[in-house]
């Protein structure tokens, strides 16, 4: 429900030595995934 699928950072450099985890740069979801796709199932199979 992001409005974009770089919702997180991944800390490079200097941070990343430094044991830096992702980080959420945007912080509210733009939609409801649930209201939107109801229950369809996932098209993304792992």
């Amino acid at each position: 429900g992001y409005r974009s699928c770089f919702y997180r950072k991944v800390p490079v450099g200097a941070e990343r030595a430094a044991g830096a985890t992702l980080e959420f740069v945007e912080q509210e979801k733009a939609f409801d995934p649930k209201a939107v796709y109801g229950d369809a199932p996932n098209p993304t199979q792992l």
